[in-house]
């Protein structure tokens, strides 16, 4: 029975009942009630008749299945057999016809052959029943239009597994996989058709189509993996076989091509701003194969050093990490000769193993313990990043690779840096503490001169780090190692210094020494200023900064210049205490003090220092004795008073002083100097009038702003010829002096022998 007949039999009998139950008007009140039990029962049996439908094609396609994997089978079997016959064709025409036996076991052969043969012909014919069987299944379906397609999804079924098979073949060698994914795309075809009519029908179908194309999207996968793992190992795969790989790649550049097409079609469907065609928008899926084989290429560069690399301490074996590093370079050069012909031109591709492959470089050098990386180690990386590995790849063609590696070796930079400084902390101790032990051996007198060796061993040290770090032709680096230099040279000049603590206890010889050994290190230091900006590049010149050391020598210099002035105090500062007592009138204090300093100036310092530092030591001394001189003439414990012979030996000093220091100095210099002293003694000699005291007093204020009435009241006191009366009509009119003059000063005044002294 047809299902049209089945249908008009339900009819006649759905009328004949209803008749039945509305035989009297009575029974229409049951009619929504009818109505309601009908539409129920409609709904139980359209759902057996999905029900029942759908256990059909589940089972219909378990069979197929299971058919299709045994025809694959009776397919290999056939094949096998196929040999077997052709084989024993040639068995039986190699074998003699005197060969009885083995002719009569050759028949045998042949005739199981034979009934084989026949059972898998017969088996063959199975698919051809099958068919049929699943056209009379469809005939008694309901639904025409979802049976048409499920027609069509039985009919798939059969084929998608076999196509399946194959393309899982062709995979296996990676020469196919252009052949695979044109027969992939054809399935994908296939699969969006049904997809297409299964939308337009129910959830059910939807799901049926699922499972039939179940190995299809497994086999995606599968085919997404072999792909990539091929594009992976590119620079092997190039080499045994360039054409499998230049195969993958022509799949990822139609991909590639397709992504444009169907991002063109989405920025279309979304412009058209619309629900529909946003949602149509969404289903477009961008497979990306271009940016997947690129990061993929990448995880297997990571993949490969981590592999050259682990457990590799590269510092230990220089020899062994040099060899490691030079056989990844290398891989650009196949990169460049075999790698690179095998891709796309616009892929650019040895670009991008550069750029990989430098990043990987940096990872691994900036990883670097900087603590534990000896200096030498540093070095050898430098130079290796420097010099083999830039000129690699400038002979490759590829040049200003960012970022740099020898970026990545800064901390190492800052550990060396630090490391050469304390270096030339321990050298320097030592040089100097075998200048001081073995003065007589270090000593020496060069052009006029006496010098030890401690500046040229000094230099000698800094010298060699100076030129191992030009050696890297790394700017950077000789600028860190001149900040070492720098601060070890300023320790060095503090060490030195500290030695004249010990002034009194050091030879005099070694002394001067040090005031031309602490000159020659200034004079080297520029020196190696110039040396140092000569080598940096403009952006890094400025940077370089030697004044502190050189500024450092100058400050040790005077320091030095310092020491000799006190060697010279220290022999005359107890002879000092006696002037203006009767010893210092005899002659007694002066002059034995001048003659101290005159033959130090003359026979020590001058022949054995520059003019300039014997002129510096002569106006220390200079301004040393004026104070003193100053401080004894106002000091409480004299009581001498300035009588006509005190004034003639002030001022006979005075000329005396002059005339000494005169020998050492300029003698602008010196007059400079003595101003105090000319002014008091003018002062203390001057006239006992108001015009002519005061005169002498704002003279002595000129010179020194401090000095103050006290001081005037104090001469004046002294005075034998002054009566109290005067002494307080002349310390009146000083006072008013002192006013106009203290009117004009500044708000500071420099200090002087009277800031310090306490006159009442």
């Amino acid at each position: 029975m047809s299902a049209e007949q089945v249908v008009d039999a339900a009819k006649l009998m759905a009328c004949a009942r209803l008749r039945d139950a509305l035989s009297s008007p009575d029974q229409l009140e049951r009619l929504p009630a009818i109505r309601a039990l009908g539409k129920r029962k409609g709904a139980a049996v359209e759902q057996q008749v999905k029900t029942i439908v759908q256990q059909q094609v589940e089972d219909a396609q378990r069979a197929t299945r299971q058919l299709d994997a045994s025809l694959m089978e009776i397919e290999s079997v056939r094949q096998s057999f196929s040999h077997i016959v052709e084989l024993s064709q040639r068995a039986q025409l190699s074998v003699s016809p005197a060969d009885y036996r083995d002719i009569r076991h050759l028949a045998v052969i042949r005739l199981y052959l034979k009934e084989t043969l026949q059972a898998i012909s017969q088996l063959l014919a199975m698919p051809n029943t099958v068919l049929q069987l699943r056209e009379m299944m469809l005939k008694d379906a309901g639904k025409e239009g979802q049976l048409q397609l499920i027609k069509e999804m039985l009919s798939q079924s059969s084929d998608v597994p076999n196509q399946v098979a194959q393309i899982r073949a062709l995979i296996k060698d990676p020469t196919n996989l252009l052949e695979a994914y044109k027969k992939m795309k054809h399935l994908e075809l296939a699969q969006q058709q049904a997809a297409a009519q299964a939308k337009r029908q129910n959830q059910d179908t939807s799901e049926v189509l699922g499972s039939i194309f179940a190995d299809y999207d497994t086999l995606k996968e599968q085919f997404e993996e072999r792909l990539f793992n091929t594009v992976q190992n590119s620079i092997s795969l190039a080499k045994r076989n360039p054409t499998a790989l230049v195969r993958a790649l022509q799949v990822v550049e139609l991909e590639e091509r397709a992504d444009v097409r169907r991002m063109a079609a989405k920025s279309k469907l979304m412009a058209e701003h619309t629900t529909e065609t946003a949602d149509k928008a969404n289903e477009i899926a961008v497979k990306g194969y271009f940016m997947t084989a690129l990061d993929k290429l990448k995880e297997s560069i990571e993949e490969c050093f981590k592999g050259t690399f682990w457990g590799i301490n590269l510092g230990e074996d220089l020899a062994r990490t040099k060899q490691l590093l030079n056989s990844r370079v290398d891989d650009l050069t196949d990169v460049l000769d075999v790698v690179a012909p095998c891709f796309p031109p616009h892929y650019d591709i040895f670009n991008v193993f550069v750029k990989a492959y430098n990043g990987q470089f940096y990872a691994l050098l900036a990883r670097l313990d900087a603590q534990a990386t000896p200096n030498s180690v540093t070095l050898a990386l430098m130079f290796w990043a420097r010099t083999d590995y830039t000129q690699q790849l400038a002979r490759l063609g590829a040049v200003n690779v960012k970022p740099s590696l020898l970026d990545a070796l800064l901390p190492l930079i800052t550990q060396y840096k630090e490391r050469v400084k304390s270096k030339l902390y321990e050298w320097f101790d030592t040089i100097l503490r075998r200048d001081v032990e073995k003065v007589a051996e270090t000593i020496q007198l060069i052009d006029g001169q006496l010098l030890t060796t401690a500046p040229v061993d000094v230099f000698d040290c800094v010298q060699q780090q100076v030129t191992v770090a030009e050696d890297t032709a790394y700017p950077p680096l000789q600028l860190e190692v001149a900040h070492a230099i720098v601060g070890a040279l300023l320790y060095f000049k503090d060490q030195a210094v500290a030695l004249l603590s010990q002034w009194k206890t050091l030879e005099l010889e070694y002394l001067i020494a040090l005031v031309n050994n602490t000159d020659k290190c200034c004079e080297l230091t520029e020196g190696l200023a110039d040396r140092l900006s000569a080598k940096l590049p403009p952006e890094l010149r400025d940077n370089l900064d030697m004044q502190p050391a050189i500024q450092g020598f100058t400050q040790g210099v005077n320091a030095c210049l310092t020491a000799l002035v006190k060697v010279i105090l220290y022999d005359v500062n107890s002879t000092m205490y006696e002037l203006f007592e009767a010893d210092w009138l005899r002659g007694q204090v002066t002059e034995p003090v001048l003659a101290c300093a005159e033959a130090y100036l003359e026979d020590d310092y001058r022949p054995y220092l520059l003019e300039p530092f014997v002129n510096r030591i002569s106006l220390d001394c200079l301004g040393v004795l004026v104070y003193r001189y100053s401080e004894e003439m106002f000091g409480a414990k004299h009581q001498h008073r300035f009588s006509p012979d005190v004034i003639a030996k002030v001022r006979s000093d005075v000329e005396a002083i002059h005339a000494v220091f005169g020998k050492f100095s300029i003698k602008s210099q010196v007059e400079k100097k003595l101003l105090l002293l000319s002014a008091l003694s003018d002062l203390i000699g001057s006239p006992a009038t108001q015009q002519s005291f005061c005169e002498k007093f704002h003279a002595l204020l000129v010179v020194t702003p401090d000095a103050g009435v006290p001081v005037a009241e104090f001469v004046l006191a002294r005075r034998p010829d002054v009566d109290k009366a005067q002494v307080k009509e002349l310390a009146a009119a000083c006072r008013d002096v002192w006013a106009a003059h203290q009117a004009k000063l500044p708000e500071h005044v420099d200090p002087s022998v009277f800031s310090d002294l306490k006159l009442t």
